[in-house]
Parts: C-alpha cells; structure tokens; sequence
C-alpha cells in the first residue's frame, strides 16, 4: 500500500496530519509529488521530509526557488527567496538532487509519479475537467517494459480519480494548501495491487489559523485558499 501527498507549501501540521492519516490507514511507503516549500515562508516540511527519509519529487516551486527564474512580482507571494534563504547549502544539494517522476513497478502494471504531467512533469498543470487523453500514452517514461496503469500528480490543489484509455488518473490534491476547501487537507492512499486510488481528506482549518497569527504578512492568494468551502462535501472521504 502506497501513502501519496503532495503540495505541502510550509504548512507542516497539516503534512503531519496527513502522513499519520496515511500511515494509520495502512500505508507501508510513502512518497512526496513536490512543493513541500512556497507561499508560507517555512522550512520545517523540508526538514521533516530530510529527517524521514522520505522519496520526493521536484515540484514547480522547489524548481523556480533553485533557478530563481519566475516573474520577480511572484516573489511577493511565493517567498521563495526568503525561504531560500533560510537553507543550508546541504539541504539545497539534497532538493536539487529530486527527480522530476518516478515509475514504480507492481504485478499488473506500472505506476507513474510526477508533480504536474506525464507531458510536462514539474510544471504542468491538471484539473479535474482537463482533457486527460492528451497524457493516456507517456512517451520517454522508462517503466522496465510495464504498461502504465495509473498515474499520480499534484500542482493544482484539487484531487480527482479519472479512467481514460484504460489508466486511472490521479490528482491527490494538496496536503497543506487546497485550492478547491481550504479546511480539508488531501493525500491519497493506492492499493497497487487492486489499482484502487482513495482520496483522503482531513480537517486543517485550525492549523490555517496558525500559520495566520504566526505569519501575519501572508499574501492575499494564501488566505484566499485557506478561506475557501466546496459548494457540497469535499471530494474524496471525509477523515476525522
């Protein structure tokens, strides 16, 4: 059993909230799709998933902070300068070393990582009403001669399970910023065997109130999405 979470953005009581989730939940590896930095100006995720052990993958915002190469006016916003900053050379050699995707293998078929797409691995973007067949058939993705069955990503904020040309699509939504409920974290638990993919949600709206009195600068786009309620439940199950 694969424990998926992605997108943590600083915010380490809801990845903390959302890893324990997991793990009680049966999880026996554990991955990070990226963005453990961004938007909150905290190191304490990175730290955390250093400490652990834990496989990541270069997330959009882990690749601009390295590059520095995003529109300055964004710094407002992405901090990626202060948290920068705020690293030991160490640490930065240990980031720039993630890959972009990986491919696990299991019975069945292969499964593939990324943070944004099978076409664009680090920066692109998928939502729940994109269209999906643009990315049903991966070229240039090593998989020891497994068919891909499933392939996981996050940049968006916003989690779904789609089938498309026979590969289940997930987006496991993000663990400490979400885009679609600001109040409910998001991780995925796979069962690689049966290729069964589970949303996860969890409530973080108390640690969204800290990281307000903590960071008081936030930028607007921060509090809009901790601010932010679904029309109806959230998608995926409701953890309490």
């Amino acid at each position: 059993m694969l424990g998926l979470l992605s997108d943590a953005h600083g915010n380490l009581a809801a990845y903390e909230r959302g890893l324990a989730l997991l793990r009680d939940r049966g999880a026996e590896r554990i991955y990070f799709l990226g963005d453990a930095v961004g938007y909150i100006p905290s190191i304490a995720v990175l730290e955390r998933l250093r400490d652990d052990e834990i496989p990541c993958l270069m997330g959009n915002h882990e690749a601009m902070m390295l590059s520095r190469r995003y529109a300055p006016e964004r710094e407002a916003a992405y901090r990626l300068g202060e948290i920068a900053a705020l690293l030991s050379a160490e640490i930065l050699h240990w980031v720039a070393a993630w890959p972009t995707s990986r491919t696990l293998s299991a019975d069945g078929g292969a499964a593939l990582l990324v943070h944004g797409s099978p076409n664009d691995p680090t920066f692109d973007y998928v939502y729940p009403d994109t269209d999906l067949s643009l990315f049903a058939h991966p070229e240039g993705v090593a998989t020891n001669g497994d068919a891909i069955r499933a392939v996981f990503m996050g940049n968006t904020h916003r989690p779904f399970v789609r089938d498309c040309d026979g590969v289940r699509f997930v987006n496991i939504g993000s663990c400490g910023l979400p885009r679609d409920d600001g109040a409910w974290g998001s991780v995925c638990l796979y069962d690689e065997t049966e290729n069964e993919a589970r949303i996860l949600r969890y409530p973080i709206a108390d640690t969204a109130l800290d990281l307000r009195n903590r960071y008081p600068d936030l930028h607007a786009v921060v509090l809009d999405a901790f601010a932010r309620r679904s029309e109806g439940r959230p998608y995926g199950e409701l953890c309490q």
